[in-house]
This record gives structure tokens, sequence and C-alpha cells, in this order.
């Protein structure tokens, strides 16, 4: 038995005080009485005053007392042993699940070698128990027991379509052991590294399995769907090649429905290199990339993408009509845009629910953000959760992020503002600077995983925004990027979070079901997986592109120094249950308590 807080135990010092509570006499008041002045007992009466101390009147109580001081003094100081661990395997061997894991390496699969090694293993633990944790898209153990029946389980083991997970695989088998001294082996693929480990000599052991591979497969998807005037959407991968193999063009088809739709060529240089691919698709379409088959890694050399459906954009804009005009007409020019123009004083909270993209326009409601999905706030005079303050006197354009999905083949130039027409807006910490001047932000944009939320810092019409081609493109962009609620593309394992905005009621990726913010979901196998938002705003549907990533991962660090035996905080079921029972004595001592005023009443 050890304790995880000792010094807890100083509580017992409660018991002295209660103990002398209770066997220290008390006396009773004393009041002369004439008729037994002459009594000859007074002595003995004296006497009986005298002493201080007496038995307990109520030794139960006192035991009760006592007994409940002692229950929450041990359950405080957390009493635990290695009786209550839950691992007791004499070694554990960590077996890489990663998609490397499915390279065929000679006439094998690295995954059959590793199979095949780790048998070897186990024949040298005789009938000692063993653990088996599988490093797949979660890690967990696939067999505890006698070493030389974990045959079945070894030879279930197949690799996952994610990178690795190693290092949580680690930290999972170090829980599994009997003591510190139980050795960790990790059988894993070159590419996934195995973790650096804080362990004693010979404890930690990392085996490589398999050699240098070729490999050509994509590295990452993209899809931007802007103005759609062609009625197309542009995707955008990523070919990458390693094992120092000569570069060349490498052919690329997109595939629908299991029919050719396009082509197009990676040029990818010598070495380990990657190219990019450029292909356009319509909106609402499911394809699949391919290369040509023949090399190591099969795995990645198809990616799913899926392009989001052309929707009807609902854009409402509150503001004065004088100024509000330049604003009004950009989106109406925006293919299939429903645009409302509102006043601020005929603005209702249905008009901030019913809109893909709310624009206030120099004008806020009171109170926090409207409950809109998307929000774009323009010369804003306050920024819940911000701040706004002086004019800035340099509107020039100093800075931007090219990554942003709003700056998609824009001039950003042409978001230079007027001397003293941006305000300094300083936005909430969820919102990110897209376009600086000097003096602070002149668009920013970002998502809390309830509002997306745009803020341009100025006037349109104080600036030259309006008579360049980037404020139509400007407009697309935020459309887009406010219908945008779940990434087109994710990988196997990796979390999927999905935009909940106000009056959402539940959100579903494939069977999983989401009913409250944030929605996050996990992908674990390779496709196209659907996701549905229901809510009083109404219903929408989107898939996402599963891809395997197969690039090289980056170790972790995992501290094996820590002895198992030793009791961890899930194994502090004693303390609950101790101080559960000091509950129930304090009960049982207030009950009589009760009763035995009660019998004095």
């Amino acid at each position: 038995m050890s304790l995880l807080a000792p010094g807890a135990l100083a509580g017992l010092v409660l018991l002295a005080p209660l103990l002398i509570l209770h066997l220290r006499h008390r006396r009773p008041p004393v009041r002369s009485v004439p008729s037994l002045l002459l009594d000859g007992d007074g002595d003995d009466a004296s006497r009986a005053r005298s002493r201080a101390w007496s038995r307990p009147p109520l030794p139960l109580l006192l035991a009760l007392q006592l007994l409940a001081v002692i229950l929450l003094v041990v359950g405080l100081a957390k009493p635990a042993g290695p009786a209550h661990r839950r691992g007791g395997a004499s070694a554990v061997y960590v077996l890489d699940g990663s998609v490397w894991m499915g390279a065929r390496d000679g006439g094998d699969t690295r995954m059959g070698i590793a199979q095949r090694r780790l048998q070897s293993l186990l024949r040298g633990q005789g009938g000692h128990d063993v653990a088996i944790v599988l490093a797949g898209v979660t890690p967990h153990v696939v067999y505890r027991g006698a070493a030389s029946s974990a045959g079945d389980a070894i030879r279930r083991a197949t690799p996952s379509a994610t990178t690795s997970t190693l290092t949580r695989a680690v930290a999972l088998a170090a829980d599994e052991r009997a003591s510190a001294t139980a050795p960790v082996v990790v059988l894993h693929a070159p590419e996934s590294p195995a973790p650096r480990a804080s362990a004693a000599a010979g404890v930690y052991q990392q085996q490589r399995v398999g050699g240098k591979i070729r490999d050509r497969g994509f590295a990452g998807t993209a899809v931007r769907c802007g103005l759609q005037s062609a009625g197309s959407c542009t995707i955008l991968a990523t070919v990458r090649q390693t094992g120092e193999r000569r570069g060349g063009d490498v052919p690329v088809q997109a595939r629908s429905g299991g029919r050719v739709v396009a082509t197009a060529t990676a040029r990818i240089p010598s070495g380990n290199g990657s190219a990019p691919v450029v292909l356009t698709a319509p909106p609402g379409s499911s394809l699949r990339l391919t290369l040509p088959a023949g090399d190591a890694l099969a795995a990645d050399d198809a990616t799913a993408i899926a392009v989001p459906a052309a929707a009807t954009p609902h854009v409402n804009v509150v503001g004065a009509a004088d100024r509000a005009g330049d604003l009004t007409r950009v989106f109406e020019a925006l293919p299939r845009a429903q645009v409302r123009a509102i006043a601020p004083a005929a603005y209702r909270s249905a008009d901030a629910r019913d809109a893909d993209l709310l624009v206030l326009d120099g004008w806020l409601p009171r109170g926090e953000l409207p409950r809109a999905r998307s929000i774009l706030l323009v010369d804003p005079p306050r920024v819940p959760g911000g701040a706004v303050g002086a004019r800035l006197a340099d509107g020039g354009v100093s800075g931007s992020d090219a990554t942003s999905p709003l700056l998609d083949g824009i001039d950003v130039d042409a978001l230079t503002a007027d001397t003293g027409a941006a305000r300094r807006v300083t936005p909430p910490g969820w919102v990110q600077p897209v376009v600086w001047a000097p003096g602070g932000p002149l668009l920013s944009a970002g998502s809390d995983g309830v509002h997306h939320l745009a803020i341009l810092s100025f006037d349109p019409g104080d600036s030259g925004l309006p008579q360049s081609e980037a404020f139509p493109l400007l407009a697309a962009s935020l459309v887009a990027w406010a219908q945008s609620w779940l990434p087109a593309t994710a990988q196997p394992g990796t979390g999927v979070q999905a935009q909940v905005p106000p009056g959402t009621t539940w959100t579903a990726l494939g069977k999983a079901r989401r009913t409250a913010a944030p929605a996050t979901f996990t992908a674990a196998t390779a496709g196209i997986a659907t996701a549905t938002q229901h809510g009083d705003w109404g219903v929408r549907t989107q898939g996402v592109g599963v891809a395997v990533d197969a690039r090289a991962s980056t170790a972790g660090a995992v501290d094996l120094l820590v002895d198992p035996a030793l009791p961890r905080s899930r194994h502090d079921d004693d303390a609950l249950w101790l101080l559960a029972a000091a509950f129930v004595v304090l009960l049982a001592e207030w009950l009589l308590s009760a009763r035995v005023r009660s019998r004095a009443a």
C-alpha cells in the first residue's frame, strides 16, 4: 500500500481536540439551596465537581466521529498499491500500424515481415505474460496474456490508412508493464520513427522493419470554388516522390463513377521532390485522382475529393442606403446570389438567421454578435470581444496572409484605404489578420466553431476597391467562405471539425452524430464521407474527401522511467470509496445526534 498524497495524514491531528471535547468533564451549574447547606455530602459533591476528566457520556457518538475523521484523512491521502495495476506484462511489444507498414519490401509487406519477427521474439518469452499494442488510427491493446497464445492476434494486425501514432502507442505500452524494468519493444517502418524515451538501459528497444523504398503519391489536395461563372471549381493536388528516383512527367487521372473525366501531368524534379497539379471539376462532384500503379506503396496512389455543391447564397446587407450601395451591387452581381438591402431601423433577428452571409455596414445591433452563420463587419463602430480605436494615418497595405482563401486571385494592393479611412480594429482572439497596414489589420477573418466572422476596417467607398477587379473577387470569396462549414478534404485518423452555427439541431458525419458544439469527427477509412447538418435555418449536406497523406512522421517523446507498479490517477478508486464511507458515517453520526437531542428534550 502506498499513498499518492501522504501529507494529508497531517489531518489526523484533529483526533486530539475531538477526544478532549468528549473526555473533558462538563461541570453542571452550581446553585445554593438553603435546605441542603447542612447536608454532609457537600464535600463529596465538591470532589465530584473537581474532577476535570471522565468517561465520555456518548461513546458511540465519539466512535462515529473518530471513524469519520480517519476515513476522510486517509481518503484524502489517496491510498493505492501494486495490486491496483492494470498492466502485468513482463514485456510489451508495439507494432507500427501506419500506412507505411503496407509498403512492399521484397516479396512481402512490411507488416508481414513485422509479424514474423514478432512471433520470433515471443518464442523467447516462454510462458510469461506479454502485451501487444497496435499503433493504428487509435492505438489500442490487441493482446494480453501468455506469449505462446498471441499468434492469432498478431495475424489479425493490418496497416491503417493513417500516418504514425507511435508516440501515443508507446505511452499506452508503458502502462501495460508489470514493472519499470519490463522492456518495451517497438517494431516500426523507417518513415515512422519511434518516439524518444526516457528509460533505463535495455528497457526501450527499437527495431526498424524494412529498408528504403521508392514511392510516388499524393501529399495533400485543396478545392477552390470562387465565382463559379463557368460552372467549375479548381482542384489543387500535390504529387510527392521519395527514394531519390529520377524526375519526369507523371500522369494524373481524375475519375468520377469509374470514368476518366480529366487528366493532368505533374512535372516532378529528380530526387525527393514534389509538383503541383491543377484540375477543374463541376460543383457537387466526387472525384478520385489516381497515379500509375507499380511503386512500393499503393495506398497513396489515389486520393478522394468531394467538390462542394453550388448552393444559392443568401446575403443580407444592413446599412444606410447612402453608403451600403456599393456592397449591395457587388453581391448582386454574383451568380445565383439572392441579396436583400435592409435599413438598420428595419433589421430583425430573423434577418441574421436566414442569411448565409450577414453584412453589417457601419452599424451593429445591440449586444453580442447576431445569431448568424457568417458575418461581415464593414467599418464597424464596435467589435464584440474586440475593440475599435482611432483612424489609421496610413491605410497602405504592408502585408498579407497568402494562404487565406479570401485572397484567392486578388491583388491585395486594391485593399489600400484612403488616409484616415480605416479604423484601428482589434479583433477577437479567434479572428486573425488577413491583410494589414502599418497600424493594424485592414481585413481579418476567423471562426470560433459557431460564427464565421470577417472584418473590413474601412468603408469600401473610401478606397479604390469599388473600381478594381478585386472587389467582385473578394465578394465571391467571402460568400464561398461563408458557405463553407466543413473542410473538403481530411486525413484518416485526424479530427474533422464542423461549424455549428446558432440554431443547429444536430450534425452527422457518416453514422456519427453530434448535437452540440464543437462537432468534431474522426474518419478512420479513406473515401468520401457525407456530412449532414440540421437546424432551424434549414438542412445542408457536404462531402468530405478522406485520403491518405503518407508523408514521413516526426518522433515525439515518452517517459518510461515512471514505475507502472506505482498508483496512477485512474487508480484512485480506493480514495473514492473511503470518502464515500466517511460520508455514510457522518450521516449515521448526525442521525444518532438528532436522536439524542430529541430524547433530551
